[in-house]
């Protein structure tokens, strides 16, 4: 009940195009108290695809990365989270990625990872932690898997708008180029 309450939210906020930033904010707080995680954090591509973005780690702790921090998808463990299309589960003893070390040395004894694939593209990874010893529960994979697919559409959508706003920008200057350029502007003026 609770998981789907929070999918629904999710969700709503996806279906009114509010950015990846303000969804994850509002995610966040509650995963830990609804979904009985201690700890969550979100990483999207940027438009460069070797690049990757924190969006968030909740709660913060020193040795986490900062929000907006942008790193190579390769620094993060990105390209093998992207293997495990379902998710994976790292445990302190089998821990092969730098974002789970620090969640290790920080005192979490679980931690799920799951990307962020929406029509075949990956736009990041959704990671949660716990610090009970208990494996992750079935409804619980269950509920992330849904929630990462949510995430991705959110990304993507501000990856198509972003798109958007530089084509818009692009063509706004070949625009004031060309009435220049009509009007016999001087180049040196233009340039």
């Amino acid at each position: 009940e609770q998981h789907r309450d929070l999918l629904l939210e999710v969700s709503l906020l996806v279906s009114e195009r509010r950015g990846i930033d303000e969804i994850f904010a509002a995610f966040a707080g509650h995963i830990r108290h609804g979904a009985t995680f201690d700890f969550t954090s979100l990483y999207v591509v940027t438009a460069d695809p070797n690049l990757i973005r924190t969006v968030g780690n909740f709660p913060p702790f020193p040795g986490a990365s900062k929000p907006g921090s942008i790193v190579t998808t390769a620094s993060t463990g990105y390209d093998r989270i992207a293997l495990e299309r379902d998710g994976a589960e790292y445990r302190p003893d089998h821990v092969d990625v730098e974002a789970t070390r620090v969640l290790v040395a920080e005192g979490y004894n679980r931690c799920w990872t799951t990307p962020l694939f929406v029509d075949g593209e990956n736009y990041g990874m959704l990671s949660v932690a716990k610090k009970a010893r208990g494996r992750f529960e079935d409804d619980q994979v269950r509920f992330l898997r849904a929630a990462a697919v949510l995430l991705a559409t959110a990304v993507r959508q501000d990856l198509e708008l972003e798109r958007a706003r530089r084509h818009a920008a692009r063509a706004s200057a070949a625009s004031e180029l060309v009435l220049a350029l009509q009007a016999g502007k001087p180049i040196d003026d233009i340039f």
